[in-house]
């Protein structure tokens, strides 16, 4: 079978529908009868991934940062150039005049909730997508929950959406081989990871952090990971607490896993998530987690998580004291979640889209 990747998000900062293109294709590697390609951007800084050769735009693009533009108009030659390989487009877009392809949409956020994006963007995926899913062989989504959406938006009939789980990367899985960054360890703190966006719920978490007796807080801080994404809109946030730290985007993976390993407990309230990877990836550091009872999060984390209400201030302070004050229930959820994390593999998750992928061709 011959693959052609759209190697459009290799222009873009690794979030977690990036990581998941990443992994998919070294999951890719290990299957026998595949032949793939990646195409991207003139401007793609990398020649090849996991053994794949990257095919590059032979011209320059005019509207950098416009990746999006590039998917349209200059994508399509490529592939019409290389007729025999059928295109996966694994980030929520593909181009338009390509109909030997299969998308990966991760959700149906940018419908559920319109305020999250900023207008440009949500402007631009509220008109490709129905059109897209209209034109493309098969879709494929991250969970049943995303299935779901993707029906009730009207983007695709269930015939045509498969579902496979994302895995877990194996460089949190082997996070036992990174050296501890110096002073992680020495610091009582919980985390938080995400895009700052509205969809992420920062400020109901500052807020029920902020209502929370210093006693009862032991010390302990809280340290907010990421940073602004131009395609969502912005969360005015107001810091009152002096315990509370903003870290921008971090693109050191190393870092990021030291991070989650010396957190004492992992906090992702979301209103509404495809899949929600960064609850895995503490998981597989040994983090216990609290995550927000809404979107795919019972679906992925299951009882391996313990759950709060996204939109009530109350119930997120009440869980994160619950936690903090039980080191007996910590030590429980960090042992269940190791576990859980086993059955998230990105060699299954590759292997499974592949035999999907047989009965489509």
């Amino acid at each position: 079978m011959k693959i052609a990747i759209n190697g459009t998000f290799l222009m873009k900062k690794i979030t977690g529908v990036q990581r998941y293109a990443y992994e998919m294709i070294k999951g890719f590697r290990k299957i026998e009868g595949l032949e793939i390609i990646i195409f991207a951007p003139k401007e793609c800084l990398l020649s090849e991934i996991s053994g794949f050769k990257i095919i590059k735009d032979k011209n320059k693009f005019s509207y950098l940062n416009q990746w999006w533009l590039w998917e349209q108009c200059n994508l399509p030659k490529l592939c019409k150039e290389h007729k025999d390989y059928l295109l996966w487009s694994p980030a929520n877009t593909g181009p338009l005049l390509v109909e030997n392809q299969v998308v990966t949409l991760h959700d149906a956020a940018v419908f559920e909730g319109p305020e999250w994006f900023s207008k440009t963007s949500g402007t631009y995926y509220r008109w490709l997508l129905p059109k897209l899913t209209r034109r493309v062989k098969h879709i494929f989504t991250v969970s049943n929950f995303s299935k779901n959406e993707i029906i009730k938006y009207g983007l695709g009939k269930p015939s045509n959406i498969s579902v496979v789980y994302p895995g877990v990367s194996d460089i949190f899985l082997n996070h036992n081989t990174n050296k501890i960054t110096e002073g992680y360890q020495d610091t009582k703190y919980i985390m938080n990871l995400g895009s700052r966006d509205p969809r992420k719920n920062v400020k109901n978490l500052i807020c029920a952090w902020e209502a929370i007796d210093d006693q009862k807080k032991g010390n302990t801080k809280l340290y907010i990971v990421g940073g602004n994404n131009k395609g969502f809109s912005k969360e005015n946030i107001h810091l009152k607490d002096r315990d509370i730290k903003m870290l921008d985007y971090i693109e050191n993976d190393n870092e990021i896993i030291n991070l989650y390993r010396c957190a004492k407990l992992f906090v992702f309230p979301s209103k509404y998530e495809g899949f929600g990877s960064p609850p895995l990836e503490a998981m597989a550091c040994g983090t216990p987690v609290l995550a927000a009872n809404s979107g795919s999060l019972p679906e992925v984390c299951k009882d391996a998580a313990l759950y709060c209400q996204a939109d009530d201030t109350s119930d997120i302070a009440e869980k994160l004291v619950k936690m903090l004050s039980d080191e007996t229930l910590l030590e429980k959820m960090k042992n269940i979640g190791l576990e859980h994390v086993k059955q998230y593999s990105y060699d299954k998750s590759a292997l499974r889209m592949r035999e999907i992928l047989r009965y489509i061709e």
